[in-house]
């Protein structure tokens, strides 16, 4: 979990190479001949420490958009320089892309991308495209995208590169490490129109046989229907590979589906496909699998997720209130300590946590006395055992058995699986998602997105994300409001947010100082009725659960009094939250 960007990222049209593109990993080309090292992927996440990179750059957390991985390039000694893609980079003659950047520039930096052809014989360059368009997204950064088609007669005998270009104006002097640079989420695209649509209710990705009702979120990327078309909807269920055994017309409101089957005379794995018409011409079929059950009775403890986006435990309604938190890790707390925590916790009205440090906890010994300690604090628990399967997924087959066995613990309500991922781990999360599915059906699974939403809505049963709007400078809740107008219009079938409950001066370098007065100067305190601001924007959008970031962020300061001064605005915060609860 990161601070995250204050606005919707667009990732559209057909991804290449696994969306993040290999051949994106940057290299600098500065007057002096410096190279950077390569990245894993475009978004820089990987990146677990910084690291030079040439002279003038380095890579590494807190210089990305979210306060993740990025580049920083600062401190640079020439007037003007470009970041250029490595060569060998293989596009279609005639077709249309987008290459993106998200772009933060500092001091009097003046930078912008393009696309540019050299020739591999002797380096000149030959011919570029500069037409980039800018997006604010907030916190200073934009997203600059450059839209164009390679021309026809390009041939071998050159190189196609994207370039960051960066230059200082006239009459100011190099050098000066106020004037920096960061980039992060380097994307190519085809503009190809696509439809998507993913099942949003019920949750546990089925259907429920006895009434056979279904929602679902239709969208379109580019111009996939005619100006003047009369799209018409229907939902179709079929054995794979058999025909349809029953079909029901869906109606489109908002780009909402829904569809009632009436009662299903089967259960299993079923194929769910929707059907897209005009004037009574088929135009498109997209597919989804689908499991058609019985409805699932929750015992006690577990949690069940009305149609109209109630959580519900033990028949009761539940709204998660708590904190991103690392009490899981040993090293990091003692036993008594992570006691004492959990009792103010639950003192001050809070009951959730999302725990970073639960994979850690490998004995018998440690798993009970950690979830033990919550279950006698009243502390419903997320942990993140399984988030890593979606960069290491050898374990993901054998993970419903691991989630049997934790699910014993009754302090888990479900799982956390997905911390901020890119777009093309998302049919990897959605596989996660079917095997604790499938194990554990009285637990929801949840993940933490902050991109578009609705190419994430087939990770989870609860969305997640994160805004964290309250900065110095002009910073507003504007980015907020339009991300979350963006997540409701999917009708997920629910949302538990992320409020800010942090300085970002913690996330970055030199936040580490003793000294009160520099620590300020990279970031301000959030006051009180700031964070309470943006929770209750996040209500306001139909978010139903708050999971502040973060408890281990209440330390990061200065002095050990800094600490106490932010646990009682959190303490007030959650009272006022609480109060609420009704009526969210």
């Amino acid at each position: 979990m990161k601070p995250a960007i204050d606005s919707i990222p667009r990732t559209r049209g057909r991804a290449l190479a696994a969306l993040i593109l290999p051949a994106l990993l940057l290299a600098a080309h500065v007057a002096r001949g410096g190279s950077l090292d390569a990245f894993p992927d475009g978004d820089f996440e990987a990146t677990s420490s910084h690291r030079k990179m040439g002279e003038f750059g380095e890579a590494g957390r807190g210089f990305g958009v979210n306060g993740g991985g990025g580049v920083r390039i600062a401190g640079f000694k020439t007037h003007s320089f470009r970041l250029k893609t490595r060569p060998g980079l293989k596009l279609e003659k005639g077709q249309r892309y987008v290459f993106s950047l998200d772009t933060c520039a500092k001091g009097k930096v003046i930078e912008q991308i393009a696309m540019e052809v050299y020739s591999k014989e002797n380096g000149r360059y030959l011919q570029g495209y500069w037409g980039r368009t800018n997006a604010d997204i907030g916190g200073g950064w934009k997203r600059e995208e450059l839209s164009f088609v390679p021309s026809s007669d390009l041939d071998d005998s050159v190189d196609m590169r994207f370039i960051l270009h960066v230059q200082l104006p006239k009459g100011v002097e190099p050098g000066d490490p106020a004037n920096e640079v960061f980039c992060d989420n380097a994307r190519l695209r085809a503009d190809d129109p696509q439809w998507l649509f993913c099942n949003t209710w019920p949750t546990h990705n089925t259907i429920h046989r006895e009434t056979g009702r279904v929602r679902a979120y239709t969208f379109f990327v580019g111009p996939f229907l005619p100006a003047d078309a009369k799209p018409a909807y229907a939902f179709e269920l079929s054995a794979p590979g058999e025909k349809p055994f029953a079909r029901a017309e869906a109606k489109l409101q908002d780009g909402v589906l829904t569809a009632a089957f009436g009662p299903i005379p089967r259960t299993g794995d079923v194929v769910l496909t929707a059907i897209l018409s005009d004037r009574g011409k088929v135009i498109a079929k997209r597919e989804r699998q689908v499991t058609i059950a019985s409805r699932y009775r929750p015992k006690k403890n577990e949690i069940e997720i009305t149609e109209n986006g109630i959580a519900l435990v033990d028949g009761k309604p539940f709204m998660p209130l708590g904190f991103y938190a690392d009490l899981a890790y040993a090293d990091r707390h003692s036993e008594g300590e992570v006691e004492q925590l959990l009792a103010e916790l639950e003192a001050a009205g809070f009951n959730f946590l999302i725990d970073y440090g639960t994979y850690t906890l490998k004995t018998r010994d440690r798993r009970d006395f950690f979830y033990g300690a919550c279950q006698r604090h009243r502390i419903r628990v997320m942990p993140d055992d399984f988030a890593g399967l979606a960069h290491a997924t050898n374990g993901i087959a054998e993970c419903g058995a691991r989630a049997k066995e934790l699910a014993a613990y009754p302090a888990i309500i479900g799982w956390y699986t997905m911390d901020e991922a890119s777009q093309d781990k998302v049919p990897v999360v959605e596989r996660i998602r079917r095997e604790l599915h499938q194990a554990t059906p009285g637990l929801v699974v949840n993940t933490c997105n902050i991109m578009e939403p609705a190419p994430y809505l087939p990770t989870a049963d609860v969305q997640g994300g994160d805004t964290y709007p309250i900065d110095s400078g002009e910073r507003d809740l504007r980015g907020t409001s339009s991300y979350l107008r963006g997540a409701a219009a999917c009708r997920a079938a629910l949302a538990w947010y992320a409020p800010q409950a942090f300085n970002w001066a913690s996330t970055r370098t030199g936040g580490d100082t003793k000294d009160e007065e520099a620590y300020l100067k990279l970031g301000r305190e959030p006051e009180e009725n700031e964070i309470l601001s943006v929770a209750l924007l996040q209500a306001s959008w139909g978010v139903r659960g708050f999971i502040f970031y973060s408890l281990f962020d209440m330390a990061r300061a200065p002095s050990p009094a800094w600490r106490e001064r932010r646990w009682q605005r959190m303490v007030n915060v959650g009272a006022a939250m609480r109060s609420l609860e009704p009526f969210i």
